[in-house]
């Protein structure tokens, strides 16, 4: 199966302390506030960068569209202003069950400030490489 790389990218808005990311990709027409995992799929998060102010950013996981009481999975911790990178060796693995799944990335911070995530992702079929 071949399979590319998609990297997505969000800003904070600077005027609040907490929030869900609006997502950017080449590969989406608009800004996005989640994901959606096709059943027999599943999403691989490889790659996650954070850069800016202050920052903790939570990656989370709904088993409904659109996203209610999402589940945190992984989080990142930007403890001062910067840039993060955090390459993975074992990615974040979000399976798609029944189509109903999505990832959402959410935000905190002590003082609202510009903080930018980016990640990079890869959609595969579940059953490759298992």
């Amino acid at each position: 199966m071949v399979q590319e790389i998609m990297t997505f990218f969000g800003q904070t808005n600077g005027t609040t302390t907490t929030g869900t990311f609006s997502l950017q990709s080449d590969l989406t027409s608009s800004p996005v506030t989640y994901i959606q995992i096709p059943g027999g799929m599943r999403l691989k998060i490889w790659a996650k960068r954070l850069s800016g102010a202050p920052c903790i950013v939570n990656y989370q996981v709904s088993h409904v569209v659109p996203p209610a009481s999402p589940v945190t999975i992984s989080s990142s911790d930007l403890s001062s202003a910067g840039e993060l990178d955090l390459e993975k060796r074992r990615p974040v693995v979000i399976r798609g069950l029944d189509g109903t799944d999505a990832l959402q990335i959410t935000w905190s911070q002590t003082t609202a400030a510009i903080s930018s995530v980016e990640f990079e992702a890869v959609f595969e079929e579940v059953g490759d490489d298992e």
